[in-house]
């Protein structure tokens, strides 16, 4: 009953996790519609997510001896919850690479901003 319990509280954050994601993405496309960083931004961070699939299934082969016990039965129910864990580890992996990726793109933004100030600084100061 514990394991159930467990794996209810997984499915809950990883149905948490893949909303957060989709809320993200649209908020934050909507907000920087036409933007090319933006859109390199969303699109890194798909990239990343990508590979944490590869490695959930590489890693499986470990996994699953010490998840599983001996004599379970693979159901469709079974399969389903394991697809939507893995879709739910794929979508907090792409929300915090996004929240990366959004930040460095504003950091390189305010360091070009404040050379820019600076460069227009020193003209003044030549003429």
């Amino acid at each position: 009953m514990l394991d159930q319990k467990k794996l209810l509280v997984a499915l809950f954050c990883a149905l948490g996790a893949i909303m957060a994601a989709l809320i993200w993405r649209c908020v934050y496309s909507l907000k920087h519609k036409g933007d090319e960083k933006a859109l390199e931004a969303i699109t890194k961070a798909q990239a990343v997510s990508a590979h944490t699939l590869w490695w959930w299934l590489i890693c499986w082969g470990g996994l699953s001896t010490t998840i599983f016990k001996e004599g379970t039965m693979f159901t469709m129910s079974n399969i389903g919850t394991f697809i939507l864990l893995l879709i739910g580890m794929q979508c907090l992996v792409e929300l915090f690479a996004g929240f990366y990726y959004a930040d460095l793109i504003k950091r390189d933004a305010e360091k070009a901003d404040e050379g820019q100030a600076n460069a227009e600084q020193a003209d003044a100061e030549q003429a």
